[in-house]
């Protein structure tokens, strides 16, 4: 015996409001990065790829002479300079 719904559930709202509701909220969506997120003006191909091996950190793009260079964010704490 198959059972029957205790009740009928009915739409809240029609198909043309619900359309709408989501147009709206599809041209709400980010088109940048996300919340927190800054944008660099240059592009550093190896981002995220280089990690540094006297602290395991990955490391940071920083462009000097118009060229891209990598380097450790954390120098204090195992540069030879910090122990002299």
């Amino acid at each position: 015996m198959a059972r029957l719904p205790a009740h009928r559930a009915y739409p809240l709202i029609d198909d043309e409001t619900f359309a709408q509701a989501q147009n709206i909220l599809a041209s709400r969506t980010r088109t940048g990065p996300a919340h927190g997120v800054k944008r660099t003006q240059y592009l550093y191909v190896l981002r995220g790829a280089l990690t540094h091996a006297g602290c395991g950190r990955k490391m940071q793009g920083h462009w000097a002479h118009d060229e891209p260079y990598y380097r450790c964010r954390f120098p204090e704490e195992y540069a030879l300079a910090n122990h002299i």
